[in-house]
């Protein structure tokens, strides 16, 4: 998952987009993926507890359909 139009894009963001922007930019994603509305499984490094922590709990919990595995 890009956050972002490119790989530029994606790197820039991952280190000056505010955190909160980048949570709500995954989340309305993942949101949006048909393939996903039954749940899913994330695996991942380092910024993915960022994410996970936020579909666990909170204003974006995914609730029973999310498990995640951090690396």
């Amino acid at each position: 998952l890009e956050i972002g139009d490119s790989v530029e894009d994606d790197v820039f963001n991952s280190f000056f987009m505010n955190v909160n922007d980048q949570i709500e930019y995954v989340a309305r994603n993942l949101s949006q993926d048909p393939q996903l509305q039954n749940g899913f499984n994330a695996v991942g490094f380092s910024q993915v507890r960022k994410y996970a922590s936020c579909f666990m709990v909170g204003e974006h919990s995914w609730g029973d359909h999310f498990s995640c595995c951090i690396c």
